[in-house]
């Protein structure tokens, strides 16, 4: 795995793949060691568990098809970062 300023490319059966900051906002902010712990439940599916993000891999390859992924935006330039979280459901 590699991390740019725009995003992170991610290797899956011998293939890298883009998984760019704008269309997953939620890496954007994350931290590196969160981002590399990353694991693969099964051929269609990757897990994030630090980050609480679970991915289908199509919405990787074409992420397009998938015009929610996230509400969260981006930070401005010199913006601080804002950690986000994932709201739990109530008991």
């Amino acid at each position: 795995m590699r991390i740019s300023s725009r995003g992170l490319w991610l290797r899956l059966d011998e293939q890298e793949h883009f998984v760019a900051f704008t269309d997953f906002p939620f890496f954007a902010t994350a931290p590196v060691v969160a981002i590399f712990h990353v694991c693969r439940p099964s051929a269609g599916h990757i897990r994030w568990p630090d980050l609480d993000v679970d991915l289908e891999l199509d919405s990787i390859l074409e992420p397009g098809r998938y015009p929610l992924v996230s509400r969260a935006a981006l930070p401005e330039v010199g913006e601080r970062p804002v950690r986000l979280t994932r709201r739990r459901p109530a008991r």
